[in-house]
């Protein structure tokens, strides 16, 4: 087993040179920590072996500011940096397995850890979260059909309020070729599900909706019930609804107006305010009214 597990294709900081501490090879148990990233005699090797079994060694040369920074991590141990990509000698992009071997001048031969590389989400699921993730996208089609489901299989009350939300159902999941013939019944719609709320997206039933002689009696009301308001103080837009012209027509024919050499009023129904107006000219051979404009 490895000694430790860290994410593949991610840029990893601090990656362990050494298991244990580096050691002086003199007297054998003097820690050297003080190692920099050109050490005298520096040879470091990344040694790495996939899951198919092929070994790879590869010289790694420590930087201060680089891909490879070296880092003094206190007590005779060291951390380096490896990138997921574009780097000079290794990167962090294939699972497997590697660890660090190295000497350098007056220091013992050292080995790092062992460091299983595997996807992120296996370390989420087997050790930095509280649950396995699943990505039923990897299931293949048809895997799970109605006739590897035993009746009863799943139980109603096994299934908590609001755990299936509708937002986590793609477009078209449940189809009718998927949904048995009754498979839902008035048996299986609990008291009150469908309420108020819902009724705007239903259609209506045919029982409800208008009947030709109502909608009769609509129009005839229009005509002969309904009253409308006159158009109050204003200029007769150039384009507007048939029933704000059948008001105008109304209005011209019923309310007092006032016509002088220059000027045609229209009054509104108190008699004295103007609502409308034009302006008039005779020439002796042309009379012309202008266009109805806003008064007083």
């Amino acid at each position: 087993m490895p000694d430790l597990y860290m994410d593949v294709d991610a840029a990893l900081s601090e990656v362990p040179v050494n298991i244990l501490a580096l050691l002086d090879d003199t007297d054998f148990k003097t820690r050297e920590t003080g190692v920099t990233f050109d050490q005298a005699g520096m040879d470091l090797v990344w040694n790495f072996v996939t899951t198919a079994g092929a070994f790879t060694q590869t010289a790694v040369v420590p930087t201060s500011a680089g891909n490879y920074d070296w880092t003094n991590q206190g007590d005779g141990i060291y951390t380096i940096e490896i990138p997921a990509s574009g780097g000079a000698s290794i990167n962090n992009d294939t699972e497997g397995f590697g660890w660090f071997t190295g000497f350098a001048t007056g220091i013992l031969p050292w080995r790092g850890p062992i460091i299983g590389f595997r996807a992120a989400a296996l370390n989420n699921s087997l050790m930095d979260g509280a649950t396995i993730d699943v990505n039923v996208t990897a299931m293949a089609a048809g895997v799970i059909t109605s006739a590897v489901i035993a009746t009863d299989a799943i139980d109603a009350d096994a299934i908590a309020d609001n755990a299936i939300d509708a937002g986590a159902i793609a477009a078209n999941a449940i189809t009718s070729a998927k949904i048995a013939t009754d498979a839902i019944g008035a048996a299986q719609i609990a008291a009150g599900a469908i309420t108020s709320s819902e009724a705007p997206n239903l259609d209506a039933a045919i029982s409800t909706r208008a009947t030709p002689a109502q909608v009769a009696t609509e129009i005839s009301d229009f005509f002969t019930v309904d009253t409308f308001a006159q158009p109050g103080q204003e200029a007769p837009a150039a384009t507007t609804t048939f029933g704000l012209m059948l008001r105008y027509v109304y209005k011209f024919l019923r309310n007092r107006i006032t016509q002088t050499a220059t000027l045609l009023s229209i009054f509104n129904d108190d008699a004295v305010t103007v609502d409308q107006k034009s302006t008039v000219s005779d020439n002796g051979t042309t009379y012309d009214r202008t266009e109805i404009i806003s008064g007083p």
